[in-house]
């Protein structure tokens, strides 16, 4: 018979939050290298709730992680590695100590950039998550795969012509997801797919 919905909430309150954060950055020979850590302690962080298409406050988290980086700069070839580990829980509620829903526990990129004849640049980057749920009580882990990507660049005095070519081999990967109630009093995961291939040109400009 139709109806109406309302998707505004005038009980959400502002998230807030305490960071601490610390990072260095150094170089042994070719080896150049980054670092960084942080804590962050979030009070009436807001999340999307599906089932009623509003934004509410989900209580308490905490956020801590690390993010690590390494290149070789000597030659025209240069092989990189980054590594990040991202701890995001709740530090209230029966979902307590569980990783926060579509944040990845870790996150491993691989790749090579390289210096191109006419002027252009590539670079081939693999990536892998890990300890991803579509839920708070970590029930539904989500489908990863290694995502293949590629870019070539090149300049054209201040204009920066980029082509990237997104999940090249087209695995398949969940690229968010979520809970609703099903007919029995449970819950049921849905799963939004990432896509399969995707092309994206952009230019940027310098002056």
């Amino acid at each position: 018979a139709g109806g109406t919905f309302t998707v505004s909430n005038p009980a959400l309150e502002p998230q807030r939050a305490e960071t601490v954060e610390a990072g260095g950055s150094g170089a042994w020979g070719a080896l150049g290298w980054e670092a960084a850590v942080y804590r962050i302690a979030v009070d009436d962080e807001v999340d999307f709730d599906p089932a009623t298409f509003t934004y509410r406050n989900i209580g308490r988290s905490l956020h801590t992680g690390v993010e690590t980086t390494a290149r070789w700069t000597a030659a025209v070839v240069q092989p990189f590695l980054s590594y990040a580990f991202s701890r995001v829980i709740a530090r209230e509620g029966e979902d307590s100590g569980g990783q926060l829903k579509n944040v990845p526990r870790h996150l491993l990129r691989a790749g090579i950039a390289a210096s191109l004849p006419a002027g252009l640049r590539g670079e081939v980057v693999a990536s892998r998550m890990f300890g991803r749920y579509a839920d708070d009580a970590n029930r539904f882990p989500l489908e990863d795969g290694v995502l293949l990507d590629l870019r070539l660049e090149r300049d054209f005095g201040p204009l920066t012509a980029r082509l990237d070519v997104l999940n090249a081999a087209g695995v398949h990967n969940d690229a968010i997801g979520f809970t609703l109630p099903d007919f029995s009093g449970g819950e049921a995961p849905y799963v939004y797919p990432g896509p399969r291939r995707a092309v994206r040109f952009g230019v940027a400009y310098r002056p």
